[in-house]
């Protein structure tokens, strides 16, 4: 009689959890240009801001920013998210090969990652500032920056959102 019980709680748990399914939540940066427009020789930022569904913990993130090196120079980072950060490499990587931006028109990225340092990252409501990232315009032309993700935490996916820019 009590495995009779157990069973009929085991089916009938099954049942009500069988029609439930478990959302799963999204890591999103977007790429948000501080001019659309800029000349060549003109310094110009892109903002790279973090965001979660429903502000969901995770337990951080690594990014790849990529960009066309026969259009704009990467410049560096400035005023970056801090809680957490573990890599900020200036030194811009080949793309040709890997290709993680899934983009013929970029050919170098840079890195930034954070870790969760407490429960869990970014530790407080999104969307947040994850960094400025710093470009000089070097040919004319349209280029756009671009964000891949080297690590997503488990449980998430990751979308990620370009700038374009023109460069007269």
């Amino acid at each position: 009689m009590r495995m009779l019980k157990y069973i009929m709680l085991f089916i009938s748990s099954t049942i009500i959890f069988s029609n439930y399914t478990f959302a799963e939540n999204t890591q999103i940066v977007d790429l948000k240009p501080s001019t659309s427009n800029v000349s060549v020789g003109q310094k110009f930022s892109v903002t790279a801001e973090y965001n979660t569904q429903e502000d969901a913990g995770s337990f951080g993130l690594g990014l790849r920013i990529h960009f066309d090196s026969t259009k704009v120079k990467f410049v560096g980072f400035k005023d970056s998210f801090l809680l957490g950060k573990i890599v900020e490499d200036v030194v811009a990587k080949d793309d040709t090969r890997d290709d993680y931006d899934l983009s013929t028109a970029t050919d170098k990225f840079v890195v930034i990652a954070w870790v969760a340092t407490a429960d869990f990252w970014p530790n407080m409501p999104t969307p947040i500032k994850l960094s400025d990232l710093l470009f000089e315009a070097i040919t004319s032309g349209n280029t756009s920056i671009n964000a891949s993700f080297s690590s997503v935490s488990s449980g998430f996916k990751s979308q990620a959102n370009s700038a374009d820019i023109i460069i007269k």
